[in-house]
């Protein structure tokens, strides 16, 4: 989990800049990218493509090919990209720190006699 948990606070420190959205979107995609998607568990792993597939949408009716071509976004998307960045980060934040708990009840349940 900390490989994970380690890219959503970079990306929740890469929303809070004060960046224009092309900039942050950009940082925020480069914190994704390389993640292990096998290691994921299938409801992070849904809530990750639930994301990729409304940002995809969104992205649809752009030719995205270099960074220049994110100034073609219009302001309207680009807020809804960031936004939808920052609810999949809390989603999957929220599904990390269940699991953190839930894992350390079992070792405590594990630890009583």
């Amino acid at each position: 989990m900390n490989d994970l948990e380690d890219r959503l606070n970079k990306i929740d420190k890469t929303l809070a800049l004060p960046l224009m959205g092309k900039e942050k979107l950009i940082r925020c995609g480069q914190c994704l990218s390389g993640l292990n998607l096998t290691a994921l568990s299938s409801k992070m792993r849904q809530a990750l493509e639930s994301h990729m597939s409304k940002s995809n949408y969104i992205l649809q009716d752009y030719e995205i090919e270099t960074w220049d071509d994110y100034d073609k976004i219009s302001d309207a998307d680009m807020a809804k990209l960031i936004n939808h960045m920052a609810m999949m980060s809390a989603k999957l934040q929220a599904l990390v720190a269940k699991k953190i708990n839930s894992c350390k009840l079992l070792h405590h349940d594990a630890k009583m006699p």
